[in-house]
């Protein structure tokens, strides 16, 4: 579960620097309310 995290994390940093400032906040938000769900 831990290692299925990371790899996912991993991609959203590697999608992260092809997105605009927008989207990159945008999805870092959503990571942020995903780790406080958890």
């Amino acid at each position: 579960m831990v290692e299925a995290f990371h790899r996912l994390q991993t991609i959203l940093v590697l999608t992260d620097q092809r997105l605009t400032v927008g989207g990159a906040i945008l999805l870092r938000k959503i990571c942020f309310l995903v780790r406080m769900r958890t």
